[in-house]
């Protein structure tokens, strides 16, 4: 009865903060790896005392705005993507590739294990994530039903996941093809200052190492697998890089809408280098840190 009670109060003040537009969002980008950053401001928005009462996405962010809205805490989440994209490979149930090339079954499990049947309206903090519509060519945004479906759909790569077809008649696929940062969505509610984060980040240099022990696959190699001596990105960065590319206007009008723009330093971070866990969140707390120490007093309430 008291947690209940609890609870219930919890509820009654975000409602007061929402009403009175002081309910602080987060709209949190997708960009493959470089979404670890999210991790790392999300702590330290929190370590600043930093109420946050709604969290919104697209793509991997949408994994990680759905952790914090379900009341996850900064290091359990940590650990599960630890465990999801280091110690494990989600995304390897490769398959023939005549709709896609992977199954997603892996990482349907993987939602599964971490959000069972939670139905976002029914999350303890505001959350939307957005998808994109392949037949109406416009964005989806998810505000209600199952919070695993959402996500998923969120997150599916055209060409690596296959699209997901819906009960309504729509095809969809990762919301970062139409719109990599949704803030508009977040924003027009008035509700409250809005954060934006976004790790897009620029295209690295093609067959470049990021750091030692990535080895470069040599020239012989190289024109075997394309028929060219040049460098140039691997399938995963390349596919990355080319579904959110539309949306990079969206981006750029996107943090017209946002009281707090956070851009952590990841270009130089493959967007498919998901080992670099604990080396991209700590570029999220700098960034962070270098965000607040610049703002004015009392933009964030």
């Amino acid at each position: 009865m008291l947690a209940t009670d609890g609870a219930r109060r919890a509820a009654i003040e975000v409602l007061a903060r929402r009403l009175a537009g002081r309910a602080i969002g987060v709209v949190l980008s997708g960009g493959g790896a470089r979404a670890f950053a999210h991790l790392g401001v999300l702590e330290v928005l929190e370590e600043e005392g930093i109420r946050i009462d709604r969290l919104g996405g697209a793509s991997l962010g949408a994994l990680v705005a759905a952790a914090s809205a379900s009341g996850l805490g900064p290091e359990e989440t940590y650990r599960g993507f630890e465990r999801t994209f280091v110690q494990t490979n989600p995304s390897n149930d490769f398959t023939w590739p005549a709709y896609s090339l992977i199954r997603g079954a892996k990482t349907r499990r993987r939602l599964l294990d971490e959000f069972g049947d939670s139905r976002i309206e029914a999350l303890p903090k505001r959350y939307f994530c957005t998808s994109s519509d392949l037949l109406a060519r416009e964005s989806v945004v998810h505000r209600i039903g199952p919070l695993r479906e959402a996500v998923y759909a969120s997150m599916a790569l055209p060409g690596i996941f296959p699209p997901v077809r819906t009960a309504d008649g729509r095809l969809l696929v990762d919301g970062g093809v139409l719109d990599n940062l949704p803030v508009a969505e977040m924003a027009r509610s008035l509700e409250g200052p809005v954060i934006a984060v976004d790790v897009t980040g620029r295209l690295r240099q093609a067959g470049r190492p990021s750091r030692p022990g990535i080895t470069r696959l040599g020239r012989p190699v190289r024109r075997f697998l394309t028929g060219s001596e040049a460098q140039i990105p691997r399938l995963g960065e390349t596919v990355m890089r080319t579904v959110t590319a539309a949306s990079r206007d969206s981006v750029a009008a996107a943090k017209e809408h946002a009281d707090v723009v956070i851009l952590p330093a990841v270009d130089s971070i493959g967007l498919m280098e998901f080992g670099r866990l604990a080396e991209v969140r700590e570029t999220g707390r700098r960034a962070a840190r270098a965000a607040l120490a610049g703002l004015p007093s009392g933009i964030l309430g």
